[in-house]
């Protein structure tokens, strides 16, 4: 498969699953028995700060920086069904985002 055929295939699953995914890949969980980032605390303090998430998917781990305060979110992604999700998400809990529909290079 060439490159393009690959990102094209890749946006179609997305588009087509976005659903099935929401929220269940999103901080504070790294992943299945690991530490969380309640635990970690890799970000720090993001209070204030803008904040770019590649691959935002649904806006959860977005939220969750919204939460602790971070001052400008950025989200991309390569499935605008991803993007749609996450600003319903982010709108419903009072948040906004700049939400961009692409590559992540």
């Amino acid at each position: 498969m060439k490159r393009d055929e690959i990102i094209e295939s890749n946006k179609t699953y997305w588009n087509d699953h976005a659903d099935l995914w929401f929220g269940t890949t999103a901080l504070p969980v790294y992943g299945v028995r690991f530490p969380t980032e309640d635990d970690l605390h890799l970000f720090s303090d993001v209070a204030g700060k803008k904040m770019l998430e590649i691959c935002c998917g649904s806006g959860h781990s977005l939220k969750y920086n919204a939460e602790k305060g971070a001052g400008e979110l950025w989200g991309v992604d390569l499935s605008q069904k991803q993007l749609d999700n996450a600003a319903k998400l982010l709108s419903d809990s009072g948040y906004s985002a700049k939400l961009l529909c692409s590559k992540m290079d």
